[in-house]
C-alpha cells in the first residue's frame, strides 16, 4: 500500500491532502479495509465523491496518445484526479499481481505526459 500513497503523492493530484482520501490511505497502510464509501460497488460511491467534493482540485493532464493505424496521433486531456483515484482503489483487489500493476498504471496515467519519467522511477523502486 506504501506505493499507492507514494503513486497517489507523486502524481500531483493532490489527493492525499482531502480528508476522507488521506483516511483511506491510512487505512490502507495500517493494514485495515478501507472505509465506505471505497468498498461500496467497486469504488464508485467513492469515485462519484471524488468528482463531486468541492475540496478536491481539479487539475488536468495531456496525454500523447500513440498514432492510430491511419498515422494521426491523439491528445486528451484527462483530469488528473480521476485518472490518479483508482490507485487507492488497486491494492483491494485479491490478486497481488493485478493489483500491483492496476496501482502503478493509474498513476503512471496521473503523471500525464510525465509517465514515462514516474515508470522508471516506479522501475528502480521495484527492483
Amino acid at each position: 500500500m506504501a506505493r499507492s500513497r507514494r503513486a497517489l503523492v507523486t502524481s500531483g493530484a493532490g489527493l492525499e491532502r482531502i480528508g476522507w482520501v488521506a483516511e483511506a490511505l491510512a487505512a490502507a497502510e495500517a493494514d485495515r479495509p478501507l472505509p465506505q464509501p471505497f468498498t461500496e460497488q467497486n469504488g464508485a460511491a467513492a469515485f462519484n465523491r471524488l468528482l463531486s467534493d468541492p475540496e478536491v482540485p481539479h487539475t488536468t493532464v495531456t496525454l500523447h496518445l500513440p498514432a492510430r493505424a491511419s498515422g494521426t496521433r491523439r491528445v486528451t486531456d484527462a483530469l488528473q484526479q480521476a485518472a490518479a483515484f483508482p490507485a487507492l482503489i488497486a491494492p483491494a483487489n485479491d490478486d497481488p499481481l493485478a493489483a500491483a500493476i492496476d496501482a502503478v498504471y493509474n498513476a503512471a496515467i496521473a503523471h500525464g505526459d510525465d509517465r514515462d519519467r514516474f515508470l522508471a522511477e516506479a522501475h528502480s523502486v521495484l527492483r
